[in-house]
């Protein structure tokens, strides 16, 4: 699974209370927002199918949903292969994205 760093923007925290006292809102941001995957965080079913499937296969999770993803699109199964990249973009985003441009992943 991919673990990355991402800090939050460069912001002199002094000038951050200047504004907050001018505008009276808070000037915060957020450092690590994935929109492109708020879609799927918010599928209960599709949530509970990758912690089950983290559950049983631990660190190698985004291997195995990647091959899983493989599999199906070598048998056709495009509904099955959305299912299983899907899974293995929760896990690791570029696994995912190599798979998906792969026109040979399922030969």
């Amino acid at each position: 699974m991919t673990v990355r760093f991402v800090p939050a923007r460069r912001c002199n925290p002094s000038l951050a209370v200047v504004r907050r006292n001018q505008t009276g809102d808070r000037v915060w941001t957020a450092a690590n927002d994935n929109a492109a995957l708020l879609h799927a965080a918010n599928d209960e079913a599709l949530l509970a199918d990758t912690l089950r499937h983290f559950g049983s296969h631990g660190l190698n999770a985004a291997q195995v949903a990647g091959e899983k993803a493989r599999t199906a699109r070598g048998l056709g199964d495009e509904s099955g292969f959305a299912h299983w990249l899907t899974i293995c973009s929760m896990f690791d985003r570029r696994l995912a994205e190599a798979i998906r441009r792969d026109p040979a992943s399922g030969s």
